[in-house]
């Protein structure tokens, strides 16, 4: 009898624990949670990152009978499935926040995980059950990379699969690079990528330059054939070409209004303003504040470095193909490199594609199951630690989902009477949304002029009454020479109020 309880305890060990499949499903569970949670507790509570927040705006205001050409919205394909996946999940849950993102970030990674899973397993010649053992070892490395990355990077790299950023972006660029490596077999793939990730000018570093690298190296190589290499050649054109008529012709239709983004003329304007060295001093200030002074990040950045040591001695594909994934790691560390310095704000904020890193690593490697037992049970330590740290920070978010600072701003509001003001970008999608004043503020760049990105100017153009400004990142120069001296000064933690007389700021 023992030895039969013994016998059953053993084979259900092996059941859940030994197969990959299960170790997929725990690791797809934690990463929702964490790069929900992760974000929501660093922007949408601490940070106040607008671009964030503005899918919840553009729904609230689309329900309230808003038409959508008073929005100012991006003109990115990849922005639109990431809209409409939001309004679902912000549906399912009734409206609330953070939940919306948890259910948002649940459909993604699961689309993600399925796409993976077709895209991959036709593409060994084995049999039907070795194909798809071999798919689960690599999806099972692509999930395991991917934690890694998002437990020990900044909150910045999880961002981008969240609605309204490049969720969608990031997951064709995935499967880009997966169809270059399996050549003519998924071409519509890789063509239907190049079109919805050339929308966004960011990637044009980040993924392109890697992929066009990849492609010419195939080429001289002769791993690819002529007609092969000038086909992704012209879908890549193709992909700039139609992203740009894409662009033009929602200008022209005028269905909502599109801001200008130049992309190309950041790097002149970069150089002419000599912001190349004040660039790489603010990359090294965020990783020394970020990974080297901060004790636990410090812990992160040594294992995150270990774990790239790790890959090295791994016995994988990628060392006996003539270093072709290490060609891209060189290609992305090198883009990333370039988006230092010519980036905006350092380009750090646009590095996200370093999770290609252990993607290509892992996913292109011969995974075993004699490797997935010991990954599987690190992974899971980590996430579980993880798991809980995330816990203790959210719990008070999730159940007072009212900020302490605009709890204080609306004490402030009810005092003088506050209704209408000037924020910057960052701060005024943050302040309507939490606001049960419901205040309204235009949007300012740091020169006190309207900006429109990702805003309905309707918010604000009905009234006049304009009697305070938060001067977080505005100048404050110029807002005494605009404005004169307030009447008075508030501040709610990090936010700074100047309360006016009614309508004295009305001369904006």
């Amino acid at each position: 009898m023992k030895e039969n309880t013994a016998s059953n305890f053993t084979n259900f060990y092996r059941t859940i624990f030994f197969k990959q499949k299960y170790f997929l499903f725990l690791f797809l569970v934690f990463q929702i949670y964490i790069v929900s949670t992760n974000s929501s507790v660093k922007n949408l509570e601490i940070d106040s990152n607008s671009d964030l927040i503005f899918p919840i705006s553009f729904f609230t205001d689309i329900e309230n009978g808003t038409s959508i050409k008073n929005w100012a919205l991006p003109p990115a394909p990849s922005f639109f499935p990431d809209l409409f996946l939001f309004y679902i999940a912000w549906k399912i849950t009734g409206g609330l926040i953070h939940f919306s993102f948890f259910i948002y970030v649940a459909f993604f990674e699961c689309i993600l995980f399925l796409s993976l899973f077709y895209l991959l397993k036709n593409s060994n010649q084995k049999t039907k059950a070795q194909d798809n053992n071999i798919t689960l070892n690599r999806i099972f490395g692509f999930f395991f990379s991917l934690n890694i990355v998002f437990l020990f990077s900044p909150s910045q790299f999880s961002l981008f699969l969240l609605p309204g950023y490049h969720g969608f972006v990031v997951a064709f660029g995935c499967f880009l690079s997966i169809a270059i490596f399996l050549k003519r077999k998924y071409a519509i793939v890789s063509i239907l990528s190049f079109l919805f990730i050339f929308s966004d000018g960011q990637i044009i570093l980040q993924c392109i330059i890697p992929a066009l690298i990849v492609l010419s190296w195939n080429f001289w190589n002769k791993k690819i054939s002529k007609k092969d290499f000038f086909l992704m050649v012209i879908a890549i054109l193709s992909g700039w070409i139609f992203s740009n008529i894409f662009h033009l012709l929602l200008k022209k239709l005028s269905i909502f209004q599109i801001p200008e983004v130049p992309f190309f003329s950041i790097f002149k304007s970069i150089i002419q303003k000599k912001l190349i060295l004040s660039n790489f001093q603010s990359v090294m200030n965020f990783i020394k504040s970020e990974w080297i002074t901060n004790s636990k990040e410090t812990f992160w950045m040594i294992f995150f470095c270990f774990y790239f040591v790790l890959l090295i001695f791994l016995p994988s594909n990628w060392k006996k193909n003539k270093n072709l994934t290490f060609l891209i790691f060189i290609s992305i560390l090198c883009t990333n490199f370039v988006q230092f310095f010519f980036g905006v704000w350092g380009g750090m904020r646009y590095s996200w594609f370093l999770v290609y890193l252990p993607f290509f690593a892992l996913l292109f490697s011969d995974i075993s199951k004699k490797q997935i037992t010991p990954f599987g049970f690190v992974i899971l330590f980590l996430l579980c630690l993880q798991f809980q740290d995330l816990y203790f920070k959210s719990e008070s978010i999730l159940k007072n989902p009212y900020p302490k600072k605009i709890q204080c701003l609306d004490n402030i509001a009810n005092e003088f009477r506050l209704e209408f003001g000037f924020s910057d970008y960052w701060n005024s999608k943050y302040v309507m949304l939490y606001s049960k004043k419901k205040l309204a503020l235009k949007q300012l760049t740091k020169n006190l002029d309207e900006y429109k990105w990702i805003y309905n100017p309707e918010w604000t153009n009905k009234n006049e009454n304009f009697n305070f400004i938060i001067t977080n990142r505005l100048d404050k120069d110029q807002i005494h020479s605009k404005f004169s001296y307030p009447k008075e000064i508030r501040n709610c933690e990090d936010l700074e109020i100047y309360i006016y007389n009614k309508n004295e700021l009305n001369k904006f």
